[in-house]
């Protein structure tokens, strides 16, 4: 009963650690550029309507996370930005591209603004829908994302710890500029193949998925073979 439990434990910890390590490998920081004005985040894995949050500004970038059927989990933040991550969902037929510059590391909207006006904070893109507070003129927001509800424009913004949307007609336009990396030589091709990221993507899941295959075999066997050797009769001396 002893052997048993020593092999028990000794197999489960090696796959542990295996785990631990094969995951943390796979969240390594594969960055893909945004490459047109239409890839939705969504806050939920069903990606309905209503879980619409906000369009992702194009050219900016987004953190694969994990690849599901039909969508990518993904991180949306920028380090020592004024607002924090934001983990939701797109759909894979969103247009993406790879970080290819290597000696630059890709950074994300960072955009502030102001109402030229007091102005509402809504929990929705919709006028009607709850207030969280009132916005006084000249106060600064965190703008992320926008999108458009009945015909109506809305950002969505960070106010303080507060996230919610408010109306763009109380807001300047926006002018915030495309950001330039990868490099200016390789922006032509980016733009003439918007879909090829999705084969980097998919490349980048494939290659974490042979490692955890290979690494899950490569501590099976030694396991085993520990517990055949605990396991194995011992002839007796004579």
């Amino acid at each position: 009963m002893r052997k048993f439990i020593t092999a028990l434990f000794l197999f489960v910890l090696l796959l542990s650690v295996c785990f631990f390590w094969v995951n943390a490998y796979a969240l390594e920081e594969e960055y893909f550029k945004i490459t047109d004005d239409s890839v939705i985040f969504y806050i939920n894995q069903t990606m309905n309507e209503e879980d619409e949050l906000f369009i992702i500004p194009k050219s900016y970038y987004v953190l694969i996370l994990k690849e599901y059927d039909d969508c990518y989990q993904i991180s949306y933040s920028e380090n020592n930005s004024s607002y924090t991550s934001l983990i939701g969902f797109i759909k894979k037929s969103s247009s993406l591209k790879k970080n290819t510059a290597e000696d630059i590391f890709p950074c994300f909207l960072n955009y502030i603004i102001s109402p030229q006006n007091d102005a509402k904070l809504f929990t929705k893109p919709d006028i009607n829908s709850t207030v969280k507070y009132a916005i006084t003129t000249g106060q600064t927001l965190s703008y992320i994302g926008n999108v458009t509800k009945n015909g109506k424009l809305f950002y969505y913004v960070q106010c303080g710890n507060t996230f919610g949307y408010v109306d763009s007609a109380y807001f300047p336009p926006l002018s915030y500029q495309n950001h330039k990396i990868p490099l200016e030589d390789k922006k032509d091709e980016d733009d003439k193949n918007p879909t090829d990221s999705n084969n980097n993507v998919k490349d980048t899941s494939n290659v974490a998925k042979a490692i955890r295959v290979g690494l899950i075999i490569g501590i099976t066997i030694p396991a085993v073979l520990i517990v055949i050797i605990i396991f194995k009769p011992q002839k007796n001396r004579m």
